[in-house]
């Protein structure tokens, strides 16, 4: 009898351990597939050994190139800030007009009484007049001569329209940069809820398998509960993960005015090359950078008011007339025609020493304009020499985290087969799976804060849009620059 015993606990074994290879060779199927680097969607779907489902029906397509276009085109800060712009350019026509001849027509119908009272005439002074009817009409025109104020004003006009326009370039990269950061938020996050998603379906597995061990007498209950706390992780994670889903989603498409119950894909099938030692001279990233350019014609703006200034104590000559024609009544046949020419010389006596304050304080405001326009420069050389080490250092560490996903993968399978064969509890390998998954999370977040970095140096070089180029940043900027 005891025999007979035996033997049905040995065949139990060994069909619950055929059980558990099946299982585990299905589940390995759907994780194996490590390959060299290249963090694109399909080296996630490899490092990761996950299939990132994102298309849905009828739902519009996004790349970070269109992304980059609708912004352009349709984000609300862009679109506000160009009106900015327009604003400006329409200011410096209004202060060119002033150098134009101004002419105006004029009508005008009186009817008045005169009266002699008090006016010296003696006994004539108690003669009444009846009263008169007189119409004007009559073109009557000034124009400036010389006057250099109104000159200056003009061309300061002007420098503030392309200072306008360069601040309107600098904010659009800006946004841009944060749409592009947005984007990658929301692949990331959806990548994450896949790798999540991924790995409840291994953590069910390894129930399956924990409890066959169990059915089997190999295992313990107490192996069978690990596993069931390891599954309830996981989808705790899970919804966690998707309300980050939704918020990640819901910024990008309000940064893209896109309506919030819109569906959409994103897809990045580029595979980023490994950056290399960028070395650009400072002079060809600030001449590309529109905040400097802006900061610069700041400088020139202040220099210009400041002569303004002087030229306050200049004469203004102006020449004016006009020319039409007077009745009793308007359209009335009997007319006489009237006209007037002249010239008027102004020049300035005293003004209560404001135009010396006005000096003195262009003076200041031209240090200070200098004084921001070479902090600026300090800044950008910074940035630049920051961000294009910290590019090197995200791409290293994608390199280290992939193998940390493999080396858990090993240590995932030797830990199974521990469990399979009876010579251990299932702590080892559900320690194994909180490995893995910290490792799956460490390398999307190293892909991530790679094409973070990417964004960040090409927008310290000026332009983001050179994260669409060729990989090669810098090669990218020169030929550019030399174009």
């Amino acid at each position: 009898m005891r025999r007979f015993y035996c033997i049905g606990c040995l065949a139990c074994l060994i069909a619950a351990s055929l059980f558990a290879d099946n299982v585990v060779r299905q589940a390995d199927s759907d994780l194996n597939g490590l390959i060299d680097m290249q963090p694109s969607e399909e080296a996630l779907q490899s490092v990761l050994g996950i299939e990132v489902k994102q298309v849905e029906k009828n739902a519009e397509h996004f790349d970070l190139a269109k992304t980059f276009d609708r912004v352009q085109s349709e984000n609300f800060t862009v679109l506000l800030n160009r009106q900015v712009v327009e604003e400006s350019l329409q200011r410096a026509y209004m202060e060119r007009s002033r150098l134009f001849p101004q002419f105006n027509l004029e009508l005008k119908q009186i009817r008045n009484q005169i009266d002699n009272v008090g006016r010296g005439l003696g006994p004539l002074g108690d003669i009444e007049f009846p009263p008169a009817n007189r119409f004007d009409g009559i073109i009557a025109g000034t124009m400036s001569i010389f006057d250099l104020r109104k000159i200056a004003d003009y061309k300061l006009a002007r420098k503030g329209y392309k200072i306008s326009d360069a601040s309107y370039e600098n904010i659009l990269q800006d946004v841009l940069a944060i749409a592009g950061n947005a984007y990658l938020d929301y692949l990331r996050d959806l990548t994450r809820l896949e790798v999540i998603r991924s790995n409840i379906y291994r953590d069910r597995v390894l129930l399956e398998l924990a409890q066959a061990q169990f059915e089997g007498g190999v295992a313990m209950r107490l192996d069978v509960t690990r596993a069931e706390v390891r599954v309830a992780e996981d989808i705790k994670q899970r919804l966690q993960q998707e309300t980050r889903v939704l918020t990640s989603s819901l910024n990008f498409k309000r940064l893209l005015n896109i309506d919030l119950d819109a569906s959409v894909n994103l897809s990045d099938d580029r595979a980023y090359m490994k950056p290399k030692d960028y070395d650009v001279p400072l002079a060809e990233v600030l001449a590309q950078r529109a905040d400097y350019r802006a900061a610069s014609m700041e400088v020139e703006k202040a220099k210009l008011e400041r002569k303004a200034a002087g030229w306050e104590h200049l004469p203004k000559v102006d020449i004016f007339g006009n020319y039409g024609y007077a009745s009793e009544d308007a359209f009335n046949s009997k007319k006489d025609n009237v006209w007037l020419v002249g010239v008027q010389l102004d020049v300035p006596v005293f003004e209560g020493f404001r135009i010396r304050s006005n000096k003195l304080r262009t003076d200041a405001v031209i240090r200070e304009k200098q004084y921001a326009l070479k902090d600026l420069e300090l800044v950008i050389n910074e940035e630049y020499k920051v961000v294009a080490q910290d590019m090197q250092s995200r791409y290293d560490q994608i390199i280290i985290t992939e193998k940390k996903v493999k080396l858990a993968q090993e240590e995932l399978e030797l830990a199974q087969d521990r469990f399979e064969k009876g010579v251990a509890d299932n702590r080892d390998l559900v320690d194994a799976q909180n490995s893995l998954a910290v490792s799956q999370d460490e390398y999307i977040d190293a892909v991530y804060q790679y094409n973070l970095s990417r964004i960040k140096f090409a927008r310290v070089l000026g332009d983001v849009r050179l994260v669409l180029k060729a990989n090669e940043h810098a090669e990218a900027l020169l030929s550019k620059i030399t174009s």
